[in-house]
């Protein structure tokens, strides 16, 4: 994943639309990059972790952090939410129900238009780049107290919620991981196979992604498929051995 040049496509499609000039691209990259503004940021918010990158200036790789930034920059702008729902094409309803919500679900396109809206360029680096910075380039460190974490709205995902999520993204990944190695014929290596893929996941977790929340995923996806993995062989070798 390209972690500069996709933003920056996305923002020059959806700033032209907003100007009401779209720009011409060829046919498979204009399908393309809809297909990516109609993604769940969340999504695309853990590839970005996946590729060692995150948006400048945010805390995390989470769709909060992208929209705290967002709210940061409109309250240094000191423009209305009004304002900015006109500006970016989007409804004020909806503005105001994003920057307030705790766990907000928005897609990449809704996020890019309010960056257009505010004239920001979301710039994605490297996160260890983003780390040697002195200086942040949206939050002043005499930050005001309308931008802090504990009066955004923002509140930790309860033990509950965080439960029930990791157990379906488990319970997901190996029933899904069970079924591809049978259609390729159910053969061990296929089980290998995805075993490895598994265990990768767990490294690249582990090393490369820092927002606790991606993390924990990365971890659960990695078990699912190491799970699917150990029961499609104990099951080939238990039917090898009747």
């Amino acid at each position: 994943m390209n972690c500069s040049g996709e933003i920056q496509q996305l923002m020059g499609y959806v700033r032209s639309t907003v100007a009401g000039a779209p720009v011409e691209f060829d046919v498979i990259d204009q399908r393309a990059i809809k297909a990516v503004l109609r993604q769940p940021l969340e999504t695309w918010l853990l590839k970005l972790s996946l590729s060692g990158c995150k948006i400048r200036g945010t805390k995390g790789n989470l769709p909060r952090d992208v929209l705290a930034l967002i709210e940061a920059v409109r309250v240094g702008m000191d423009m209305s939410k009004q304002e900015l729902a006109r500006r970016s094409g989007i409804s004020r309803g909806h503005v105001h129900e994003l920057l307030a919500d705790p766990e907000p679900r928005p897609h990449v396109e809704t996020v890019v238009r309010l960056a257009v809206g505010l004239d920001h360029v979301l710039e994605v680096v490297g996160i260890k780049e983003d780390r040697l910075d002195d200086a942040d380039p949206v939050m002043p460190r005499s930050e005001s107290s309308a931008t802090r974490p504990e009066n955004s709205g923002w509140r930790p995902t309860s033990p509950e919620t965080s439960g029930w999520r990791h157990a379906t993204t488990f319970s997901g990944t190996m029933f899904g991981g069970s079924v591809l190695p049978m259609l390729l014929g159910g053969h061990p290596a296929a089980y290998a196979g995805l075993g490895l893929v598994g265990a990768a996941t767990v490294g690249v977790g582990a090393r490369y992604i820092d927002e606790p929340r991606h993390r924990e995923t990365a971890y659960f996806i990695g078990a699912g498929l190491i799970g699917a993995a150990v029961f499609g062989l104990i099951r080939g070798s238990g039917g090898g051995t009747r």
